[in-house]
């Protein structure tokens, strides 16, 4: 038996191929003239394969195939071929490998005395198609900042590929204590503060080949939050530092309630105004205020450079609503605010003069101060819990300082511990639990 090249038929004939079993005197042998097998190329899908043979002083003929690229071989029952031809034809399977396959075929011929000889024929199957999924990428630009001591939990996410995916850190480190997972989660309990960058790898199941994307990350940990400070009219959290160039945080929008006076609750972003002596604030939220004469509840978007009055904008935000704020230095006293409405994706933007020194950065549920009096209102009794996520700064990070609003009865309004996730504030004298 022979094989011709790829994709080229090979016919071997019975000379010098031939097996006899028994000879008899004067019973001439068969003899094969000639095999042919079409298609001399299979697709990879496989197909039948018509084999003819031309024979001399044979009485029955036998096909033989395989079945598949790593099939056993199937084969005819006898045809009768003492007219000198016989044909048939036999299936072949799919090839589901990365490259092209031989299939064999035999034919064989059996005369009157029981002499057999044998042919064997090749044609090529093509190579399966092997069809990745779409382009694998990263899509995880950035990452949470962290805390020392505080919980960290994030995920890293890509798109296209072949899911399920594996994730490995191919260089630099993260932040001592936070492991990555083979998920893409990222998790621990930071242990030191500081910047740290570091390279990730995700791999799909793509088959033969898998694909890879790398993308280069940071964590920026803080350090450890230091024990809180009472406010007559803040609650939430102060980053010192900078200067700081942006601020940004999501809240969600809280209901209050009727009550036997004029009472009010402001959720917002900002930098500066920390304390006394800093007499500059820029700043952008949401305020919901109760009327006690008309007995209704207003719900608006605002934004405030000290010392002028807070400016109402024209964004219908409603309770229930997720809002962003973000504060952004475009130029020298030049700032960028902008507010989204997360839940519509309506939004406000202006650009307005600005030239404090940007030394704290704020996410604050406030008690608002009466524009009549000069004096913090009522502080209304909001609902549910006002959470704050996305807490982004740009700037030099120094201690974090949680405020807690207090009255004469004690507190009235009280953040959460702070977590990658964000924080909750909560009316009343208990802390709720972190997002």
């Amino acid at each position: 038996m022979w094989r011709a090249s790829a994709c080229v038929l090979a016919v071997a004939l019975a000379a010098g191929l031939a097996t006899t079993r028994g000879t008899a005197a004067g019973m001439p042998s068969p003899r094969i003239l000639s095999a042919v097998a079409a298609p001399q190329t299979l697709p990879s899908q496989g197909g039948a394969v018509r084999l003819v043979a031309h024979v001399r002083d044979a009485t029955s003929c036998v096909f033989l195939g395989q079945r598949g690229p790593f099939g056993s071989l199937g084969q005819t029952a006898p045809i009768p071929c003492a007219s000198g031809s016989a044909s048939a034809s036999l299936r072949v399977g799919a090839n589901r490998t990365g490259r092209p396959v031989q299939i064999h075929f035999h034919v064989r011929a059996t005369g009157d005395a029981g002499h057999v000889v044998q042919a064997g024929l090749t044609v090529t199957e093509a190579a399966a198609v092997i069809r990745a999924g779409p382009p694998l990428a990263i899509i995880t630009t950035s990452l949470a900042q962290g805390w020392v001591g505080s919980s960290y939990v994030t995920g890293l996410l890509a798109s296209g590929g072949t899911p399920p995916f594996t994730w490995t850190l191919v260089s630099g480190a993260l932040p001592p204590g936070l492991t990555l997972a083979a998920n893409g989660r990222i998790s621990g309990m930071p242990t030191s503060a500081g910047t740290f960058s570091f390279v990730v790898r995700v791999t799909d199941a793509a088959t033969p080949v898998a694909q890879t994307a790398t993308a280069q990350l940071s964590i920026d940990v803080a350090a450890p939050v230091p024990l809180g400070r009472a406010s007559a009219n803040w609650s939430g959290y102060v980053l010192s530092g900078g200067p700081f160039t942006t601020v940004t945080g999501t809240f969600d929008v809280p209901s209050i309630g009727a009550a036997s006076a004029d009472t009010g609750v402001a959720e917002w972003v900002g930098l500066d105004g920390a304390s006394p002596s800093d007499t500059a604030l820029i700043q952008a939220g949401v305020q919901e205020a109760y009327d006690f004469a008309t007995g209704t509840v207003r719900t608006y978007a605002w934004w405030e450079v000290l010392p002028a009055l807070e400016t109402v904008v024209s964004l219908p935000v409603q309770p229930g609503d997720r809002v962003t704020v973000s504060l952004t230095q475009i130029g020298a006293g030049q700032w960028d605010i902008e507010i989204e409405d997360d839940s519509t994706g309506q939004t406000f933007a202006t650009t307005q003069a600005y030239t404090g020194p940007g030394a704290t950065a704020e996410w604050i549920v406030e008690a608002p101060t009466s524009g009549l009096t000069g004096t913090p209102m009522t502080l209304a009794d909001y609902q549910p819990d006002v959470t704050f996520t996305g807490l982004r700064v740009t700037g030099t990070q120094g201690p974090l300082l949680a405020l807690t609003m207090t009255a004469g009865a004690g507190p009235i309004s009280v953040p959460s511990a702070l977590t990658a996730n964000g924080f909750a504030v909560a009316y009343g004298s208990t802390a709720p639990s972190p997002p």
